[in-house]
């Protein structure tokens, strides 16, 4: 999860020889092609760097099949963050790699204690607030957690019946728009009451939902005919990609980076590399 100020860089996470054996809530048609997952992958970073300032990428760790989704281990909010506990048991060490990133570019991050949990997947931030999705894998000890981390942002509880994650199936556009699959009309209803200027725009296919925005470019999901055509009349710049493998284990675009945007950054970049490069991160790429 992320907010937006200044200087843009993003963290990713490469998929992992085992990423066959991700999490997901049913079995595909076909099992996950993990050579081509990592071709789908190599594309979502190129697009990332056509639009951010900086990527920087954290190397995968094959004892954990879901890294790849990254922005489940942090929430961060100007110079600030949450490192999480994810929900899932098998999870729980990815956040530890992505915890160092952020303590090198100058991140004051608090630890979610024993106990609570939270997916990044399940805060959607508005920019006025957080709202937050009561799942499978966020509790309620999560999200009081993530209310006493950022007290000028009121948090908004949102109870899913089903799926997994809150922005699986709604994303924010804008300040006022949000992507929602028209499957999940109630869900929304949470929202709009905090807000009846929130509007929602359906999107056919509950998978393409999840879009992500940075700048005036929407990053979607292709093909998907029907829902590509409403992103392509929203007014930005349409940014079509095929990510069909990460898909099977649930993944969606907002699932693979954590964009951060801060003041400092800048300033605390160059030394922040220099140390991910010498403490085995690979560093960067510039």
């Amino acid at each position: 999860m992320r907010g937006d100020l200044g200087m843009k860089i993003a963290i990713v996470r490469g998929v992992p020889e085992t990423f066959s054996a991700a999490l997901r809530q049913r079995e595909p048609p076909t099992p996950i092609d993990v050579p081509r997952a990592r071709a789908q992958h190599r594309r979502y970073v190129e697009a990332l760097r056509s639009l951010v300032d900086r990527v920087i990428e954290i190397p995968p760790d094959d004892r954990f099949p879901d890294c790849c989704f990254v922005e489940d281990t942090a929430v961060v909010v100007g110079d600030r963050g949450v490192v999480t506990r994810p929900g899932a048991p098998s999870r729980r060490g990815e956040e530890e790699a992505v915890a160092e990133v952020l303590a090198a570019l100058g991140t004051t991050c608090l630890r979610m204690p024993e106990g609570a949990t939270l997916d990044g997947g399940d805060v959607l931030f508005t920019g006025r607030e957080l709202f937050v999705g009561r799942s499978r894998r966020t509790n309620d000890r999560g999200i009081a957690f993530l209310a006493e981390a950022f007290p000028e942002f009121p948090v908004h509880p949102i109870d899913l019946p089903g799926g997994l994650h809150l922005k699986s199936v709604v994303t924010r556009i804008d300040e006022r728009r949000f992507a929602l699959y028209r499957g999940a009309a109630e869900i929304f209803g949470g929202i709009e009451r905090v807000n009846p200027e929130y509007r929602a725009i359906p999107i056919p296919d509950a998978a393409a939902a999840n879009c992500l925005v940075i700048g005036g470019t929407i990053l979607h999901l292709a093909p998907y005919p029907e829902s590509s055509s409403v992103f392509t009349s929203l007014g930005l710049q349409s940014l079509p990609l095929e990510m069909s493998e990460l898909t099977k284990a649930d993944g969606g675009l907002t699932c693979l980076s954590i964009l951060l945007g801060s003041p400092h950054a800048a300033s605390t970049l160059h030394s922040a590399l220099h140390l991910l490069h010498y403490e085995g991160f690979g560093g960067g790429r510039q």
